[in-house]
């Protein structure tokens, strides 16, 4: 999944649309061009519908992520590899770990984002998720070789809710499998 598909909260959606203001206010867009970009942007849906009001709008950019890390690796080979406590997750977290225990503890991060991606690359190794109670999970772009994917507490794969983080799953693993917890 490219960044271009990434959903959209209602705070970037109105960022843009204040920087369509700054744009009007500066003379690059005229009020009905004003009008017609701020209607697209309200409506988006994605970081690429969003952008494309901005394109053609020097100086005005939109930046695709909220304050802090917008991606991050964590490899490791023959060791365990663990995140707990209040640790600061980024929108998208690559996980590379072989013969070893991955451990990604959610219950206590500072989320900054609605929703984050998580791509493994893990063999011969186990993968414990766990989660903030209300966290959605969507495993749809994730296969799991020779191994199973086990939750506790709600259904793994569930759908987005407004309001609750959501975690998207991607990547492979292989001969392991992967154990989803939510906090109680």
């Amino acid at each position: 999944m490219s960044e271009r598909d990434l959903r959209v909260s209602d705070d970037e959606r109105n960022h843009v649309v204040g920087l369509l203001e700054k744009a009007t206010g500066r003379g690059m867009i005229d009020l009905n061009e004003f009008a017609e970009r701020s209607a697209t942007a309200t409506a988006a849906k994605t970081r690429g519908e969003l952008n494309a009001v901005l394109v053609d709008l020097p100086g005005m950019v939109h930046s695709s992520a909220p304050a802090g890390a917008r991606e991050e690796t964590l490899s490791s080979s023959m060791t365990l590899l663990k995140r707990d406590g209040a640790w600061t997750p980024p929108l998208e977290l690559h996980v590379r770990n072989t013969m070893a225990t991955t451990i990604l503890d959610f219950r206590q991060a500072r989320i900054n984002y609605p929703r984050l991606v998580i791509d493994f690359d893990v063999s011969l190794g186990n993968v414990k998720l766990r989660l903030p109670e209300h966290a959605t999970i969507n495993l749809e772009g994730f296969t799991c070789t020779m191994g199973h994917v086990v939750g506790r507490g709600r259904p793994v794969e569930t759908a987005e809710a407004p309001g609750d983080p959501h975690f998207v799953i991607a990547g492979q693993l292989r001969l392991c499998s992967l154990v989803v917890n939510r906090k109680k």
